[in-house]
């Protein structure tokens, strides 16, 4: 598992600039890095993202369609609440919803896979961090803690 970032942050940053144009390429600072750890401590939000990134990279107002040509940053994206939001379809296109044309079955199985990928990048993340601490972790996939009651 060379390939893989060595923790969650990383994983995040890989997901990010997986969105392409017109979406920025992101790079690491100690206040970023600190932000995007905050959020990933959230179960929930560490759980959604990749969804949240899938409607904003399909969301006509985030790709800079709207009165301002504003483009979603990470700034925006790191806020509380707005993962949320792009869950939620906030930001979908209200003409014909995410996505602006329907994704083929191809792609629609690729960003299926990604998603997984990515989620279960997290939760292997998080299971070393609980095991790393003597805990155990809370998924039914990890050996180390199937079988084990309450310790």
């Amino acid at each position: 598992m060379s390939d893989q970032p060595a923790n969650a942050v990383d994983l995040f940053f890989e997901a990010w600039d997986e969105l392409g144009k017109p979406f920025s390429k992101i790079h690491h600072t100690k206040n970023r890095d600190n932000a995007i750890r905050l959020r990933l401590a959230d179960k929930w939000w560490a759980e959604n993202y990749a969804d949240a990134l899938e409607h904003m990279k399909k969301s006509p107002h985030c790709r800079g369609k709207n009165d301002r040509g504003w483009i979603g940053n990470i700034t925006f994206f790191l806020r509380p609440d707005v993962v949320a939001r792009l869950v939620e379809g906030e930001f979908d296109d209200k003409r014909g919803g995410v996505p602006e044309r329907e994704p083929t079955p191809e792609e629609e199985r690729a960003d299926g896979l990604r998603r997984a990928k990515i989620q279960r990048q997290h939760e292997e993340q998080f299971a070393r961090e609980h095991h790393d601490r003597g805990e155990k972790c809370s998924y039914a996939w990890c050996e180390k803690c199937r079988g084990k009651k309450g310790d």
